[in-house]
């Protein structure tokens, strides 16, 4: 594969779960904007989250535009640099063998955790192990 990464593709290869709507939130944006549906949010991005804070999160979410899933990335940092990456073997957004597929291809130091998509919120304390943990290696 050549050094462009696009978004779609990686999509097509890895497909994600469908959770995510097309909307106009206001008419201000010319384009539609994709969000996560508020009735799948918590199951789909923060199963281990508390209700409420689940729902005050999707409420908060900002919507990103479709052309996003066209971006490229010329020179993608982990091709020259450190990558850890945290595998959340609950995730429901990104399945864990498309994580483990991505941090293989970055050559990642690889941890694993029970969690979903939103473990930095669910379980902080292991994400910032993680970022000491490079934090020490690269220091």
């Amino acid at each position: 594969m050549s050094a462009s990464y696009f978004c779609v593709l990686f999509c097509l290869v890895w497909p994600l779960p469908c959770h995510l709507n097309y909307v106009h939130r206001d008419g201000r944006e010319p384009r539609p904007l994709l969000f996560l549906d508020r009735a799948q949010f918590a199951a789909a991005f923060a199963a281990d989250v508390p209700e409420k804070l689940a729902a005050f999160i999707a409420d908060s979410q900002v919507g990103f535009g479709v052309d996003a899933l066209n971006g490229a990335v010329s020179e993608p940092a982990w091709r020259t640099k450190p990558s850890w990456y945290l595998v959340t073997t609950h995730d429901r957004m990104i399945r864990p063998a498309s994580q483990r597929a991505m941090s293989e291809r970055a050559k990642a130091a690889v941890t694993e955790a029970p969690g979903n998509h939103a473990i930095f919120v669910s379980q902080p304390t292991v994400v910032a192990q993680l970022i000491k943990q490079a934090a020490n290696a690269t220091s």
